[in-house]
């Protein structure tokens, strides 16, 4: 399995059995991961995970990001 945990505590893009999820990577688990989301928390099991990325949509400027 891949080595996600440099991406814990940034903005994220999971693609997990065809759905789209984004938000703040909280916990790496071992059954699961834990995003915090606009819409509230999301966890999300291994198993379904395709793939991870750290989120392109939150380029940072001075430190705060332009997303809010």
């Amino acid at each position: 399995m891949k080595d996600w945990r440099h991406l814990k505590g940034k903005r994220v893009v999971v693609i997990a059995g065809g759905v789209e999820y984004r938000g703040t990577l909280l916990e790496l688990g071992e059954r699961s991961l834990l995003l915090r989301a606009a819409s509230g928390h999301r966890e999300v099991p291994w198993e379904r995970v395709t793939r991870m990325r750290e989120d392109p949509g939150t380029v940072t400027q001075r430190g705060r990001s332009i997303l809010g």
